[in-house]
């Protein structure tokens, strides 16, 4: 067969592009996915919807993933240790969850290693916890679906919503009841903020609807006597429960946000503190956060002039340097209080030599000045903090 009789690749067509005005919706939502329309709609639907990419940083997630897949496989190892009657698992199981997972993460070996370093307390405590605890381990990952009815809107008929989600852990107690665990690696949170939190009542929700089951017998866990958060870092485990009033309300403001979204309400909600860390924030036409900043949107501001000090008959520009190597400039109408509290930062003051009085000698006082009270020299060195308490503040 000649080159000329070889068979043509047949062309694939580009799909077009999907749109959040008619773009089919999702099937199901999940805690994460309601989570995200509330905080904002418009990044929802480039998810969900448009099912764009997004740009997320190598790594940027690497040590939560990594500490939470140790404590998966260790679950795993003590469940099927349990049910055949073999020794528990030991910390070997946790690292070699922790290193396969760091391994394919995208961090640079520095990176690995100092995730390393700091997963050793953690999993330390963890062990110690798992050796206190007395109830049994049923589940780690154990996902769950229920339906939720949605009301008629308009000409739509009623329908229903799959809820989905998954539980880091759930154990039984030794009563008998369901204990779910949601393991999370940031900081500490309070008391009140447990109480609070919207993913345990998510879980207690598919809970007490019937949507966890027992992996090993297929049976239906009760509803959940107690749910609690793990810290991993920190170690403490903080314990919290759902009325039946919470879990109706939970249901009600679910029902009300699907209701908007089957709406096709996706307007942006843009904020500094929340568009730093979206996925879209380069491409979102709203975004807070772009990467030229305000500056596209603002038009140009002339450039504040340096600020000057009247100090015995010379001008001083003063310039700070913080101890991180990063400048800034004094306002002359910066305030004391605000100077005052840059207790760590070092000022430098140099004289502007432009600025002298005429007739000053390099060094010296102007001619015919007495010389037996020269003008206070600043200090080379000084505190931000002792320079406001014995100067007064220029400009105010």
């Amino acid at each position: 067969m000649t080159t000329a009789e070889l068979p043509h690749p047949t062309a694939e067509a580009t799909p077009a592009p999907r749109s959040m005005a008619d773009a089919p919706l999702p099937a199901y939502e999940s805690h994460s996915s309601i989570s995200m329309y509330r905080g904002c709609p418009l990044r929802y639907g480039f998810r969900y919807v448009e099912r764009r990419p997004g740009e997320v940083s190598p790594g940027q997630f690497a040590f939560g993933s990594a500490v939470h897949k140790a404590f998966e496989a260790f679950g795993l190892a003590r469940i099927r240790a349990r049910a055949e009657g073999t020794p528990e698992p030991g910390p070997e199981v946790l690292q070699t969850a922790l290193d396969a997972k760091l391994a394919r993460s995208g961090l640079t070996l520095d990176e690995v290693e100092d995730a390393r370093r700091r997963a050793v307390p953690v999993l330390s405590r963890f062990l110690a916890l798992e050796a206190a605890t007395a109830a049994e381990p049923v589940a780690v990952e154990l996902g769950f679906g229920v339906n939720v009815a949605l009301p008629a809107a308009g000409s739509a008929e009623a329908g229903a919503v799959r809820f989905v989600g998954y539980v880091d852990r759930v154990d039984r107690s030794t009563d008998g009841s369901t204990e779910i665990v949601d393991y999370k690696t940031g900081r500490a949170r309070s008391q009140a903020d447990v109480d609070a939190d919207t993913q345990l009542t998510a879980y207690a929700f598919g809970c007490a609807r019937g949507g966890l089951r027992d992996p090993a017998s297929g049976e239906t866990l009760p509803p959940a006597s107690r749910l609690g958060i793990y810290f991993a870092e920190s170690g403490a485990l903080a314990w919290t429960t759902r009325t039946d009033e919470q879990l109706a309300a939970f249901e009600t403001g679910l029902v009300e946000t699907v209701g908007r979204i089957h709406a096709r309400e996706f307007e942006a909600r843009p904020a500094p503190w929340r568009c730093r860390w979206c996925e879209y924030r380069r491409e979102c036409p709203r975004s807070a956060r772009r990467p030229d900043g305000d500056r596209a949107r603002r038009p140009a501001q002339p450039a504040a002039p340096p600020a000057t000090n009247e100090i015995g008959g010379m001008r001083w520009m003063t310039c700070s340097t913080t101890s991180r190597t990063s400048s800034t400039r004094r306002h002359p109408r910066a305030s004391c209080s605000s100077r005052a509290r840059a207790s760590s930062m070092t000022t430098r003051t140099t004289p502007m030599a432009s600025a002298a009085p005429a007739g000053a000698a390099a060094g010296g006082a102007p001619a015919g000045a007495k010389t037996s009270a020269p003008a206070a020299r600043p200090t080379a060195t000084a505190t931000t903090s002792s320079r406001a308490r014995q100067r007064r503040c220029i400009g105010e």
